[in-house]
């Protein structure tokens, strides 16, 4: 998800009739900048969610 909703956004820009066009760079770059704050933010959330609940109900988390 966290690389497909930037790019999907862009594409969508790109194809809405807009006269401006999206360079291939800038989907590139928004969907790895989207990738690696998504990613970054959800290890520290998730690590935050495991330090408060612990290890067992992370597991129950995990299977869901």
């Amino acid at each position: 998800m966290n690389l497909t909703a930037p790019d999907t956004v862009l594409v969508f820009a790109e194809g809405g009739g807009s006269s401006i066009p999206v360079r291939p760079w800038v989907v590139a770059t928004t969907v790895i900048a989207g990738g690696v704050i998504g990613t970054v933010a959800a290890g520290v959330l998730e690590y935050d969610a495991m330090v408060r609940l612990g290890a067992v109900p992370m597991v129950f988390v995990g299977i869901i």
